[in-house]
């Protein structure tokens, strides 16, 4: 697993963000991070976590883990971690919301989520309600009985 960490930081004028290398959160400050998903359902639970943020000093991570397949070496994921980010700067940029972009590189996603969070974390996935239990659905309970506070946001 290798983590790259990018802030993006709201501001008047336009987004800027700063290099910050390996994800270290400050282990004092209340942290709620929203889970990559795909890009609408992310981009409804940012605005979700926006709201639970609102008159609380906290800090959001948007994280993102990206699987690389096994034929390919870790540290050679198909698609450049620098790339991403970029993306994620682009569909941040007219958010009021100071967001760190944390991307993993792994092999297994549940492992690295687990790995990525702080015991009784709160996080946000968007997703889309079905009427048949979808992955995202089974990944919240998951992280539910690892003692872990989930919000689902429904991106419709």
């Amino acid at each position: 697993m290798i983590p790259q960490s990018v802030i993006h930081r709201a501001e008047s004028g336009p987004a800027r963000a700063a290099e910050t290398g390996p994800f270290r959160a400050d282990l004092h400050s209340f942290e709620i991070v929203v889970l990559f998903t795909t890009v609408r359902e992310t981009l409804a639970a940012l605005q979700a976590a926006g709201r639970l943020a609102q008159g609380v000093a906290t800090a959001i991570r948007l994280l993102v883990p990206q699987v690389v397949p096994y034929p390919l070496p870790l540290d050679e994921p198909p698609v450049s971690s620098g790339h991403l980010i970029r993306e994620f700067q682009l569909v941040l940029e007219d958010s009021q919301l100071e967001t760190r972009i944390d991307v993993r590189r792994c092999r297994d996603p549940w492992q690295t989520i687990h790995a990525a969070l702080r015991p009784r974390s709160v996080l946000v996935i968007g997703g889309h309600r079905g009427w048949w239990p979808s992955g995202k659905f089974r990944l919240a309970a998951r992280l539910r009985s690892a003692g872990h506070q989930v919000v689902f946001s429904d991106s419709e």
